[in-house]
């Protein structure tokens, strides 16, 4: 399932209302490609996101331990 933290600037400045929408169909393209249901997440609006907003998406499940596959990461990159 995804969910999802949005955090704009205020809700009637202009670049906030320009935004907004392509945020919301971005993060609702990464489930829907997935085929996942987005099922929660929160949206707030203040002006000390104005000109930079704040977007965290995430995919969440459940597996079986047997079933996890781990990787590393090493130099730079």
């Amino acid at each position: 399932a995804v969910m999802d933290q949005l955090r704009f600037g205020a809700a009637d400045a202009p670049d906030t209302r320009r935004v907004v929408d392509g945020v919301v169909r971005g993060v609702g393209g990464y489930g829907n490609s997935l085929g996942l249901p987005n099922i929660g997440g929160e949206t707030v609006f203040d002006a000390s996101y104005a000109g930079n907003p704040l977007v965290n998406a995430l995919c969440v499940g459940v597996l079986r331990k047997e079933d996890l596959k781990l990787a590393f990461a090493s130099g730079a990159g």
